[in-house]
């Protein structure tokens, strides 16, 4: 059967234009739909990290990464390229970002790079950002993991995936007081901890002033899974802590 036969496929060129248009404006309009609830919740989330008015070093930084991200596109030589481009999403320049050299280093520039990592994750989300993460090896994992650990508020947001290519944990003040007393037994037990995926959800906190640790698990744990977190804790922390499930 010929081609032009088939009643698929429109008789004349105008027909031809309304199948293209229609199929462009539906593409545009779904992209536009998933972008703007994606935007919609990037917005929450950076204002919530990177206040507008905030007179300090974050508000400082907002200032900063207003101009650079919603500013006109860098060019290829200038410092901030990579930063600009994988916050759209480039995976070559993901890629290239999280191996600046700004990552190993001290000071001004290297709290710059944490502070872009953050904002990536903020904007990416957690699937898309632990995707493109995965694909880096183990000591890159653990840097990005490192800057941005300790910029979440772990009690409101939950990032499951991107925590999930990392090992390492941000220890409280609280904890580092802990430890001056107990030795580095919490940092073990949060490191075997973070390296389960069972205990995903497992948070630590603790009192200064006691010195002692609670650490808050989900309800949802198997009572196999249950049973073997007791143990590491008693292990670890002796009755230097409380475990509850909630």
């Amino acid at each position: 059967m010929h081609l032009r036969d088939s009643r698929l496929i429109p008789r004349n060129r105008q027909s031809i234009a309304r199948v293209i248009i229609y199929a462009v404006c539906l593409s545009r309009l779904t992209t536009c739909d998933i972008s703007a609830a994606s935007e919609s919740q990037f917005q929450k989330l950076y204002d919530h990290y990177f206040p507008q008015n905030d007179k300090y070093q974050n508000g400082f930084y907002r200032r900063g990464f207003d101009a650079t991200i919603f500013g006109p596109p860098p060019k290829s030589d200038e410092d901030r390229h990579k930063f600009y481009y994988a916050f759209r999403g480039d995976a070559r320049a993901f890629h290239f970002f999280v191996h600046h050299p700004d990552r190993d280093g001290n000071g001004e520039f290297t709290l710059t790079w944490i502070k872009e990592s953050l904002v990536l994750l903020l904007r990416l989300g957690d699937a898309p950002f632990s995707n493109l993460l995965a694909r880096e090896d183990r000591t890159t994992r653990e840097v990005v993991g490192a800057a941005i650990e300790q910029q979440v508020d772990w009690t409101k947001h939950q990032f499951e995936k991107t925590r999930s290519l990392y090992s390492y944990r941000y220890i409280l003040p609280s904890h580092q007081a802990f430890e001056k007393k107990h030795g580095r037994n919490l940092s073990a037990l949060i490191a075997r901890v973070a390296d389960d995926k069972r205990f995903a959800n497992v948070r630590f906190y603790s009192n200064e002033a006691e010195q002692a640790v609670r650490i808050i698990a989900p309800e949802s744990l198997r009572a196999k899974d249950r049973e073997d977190l007791q143990r590491l804790v008693r292990r670890y922390l002796g009755g230097d802590a409380t475990l509850t499930f909630r």
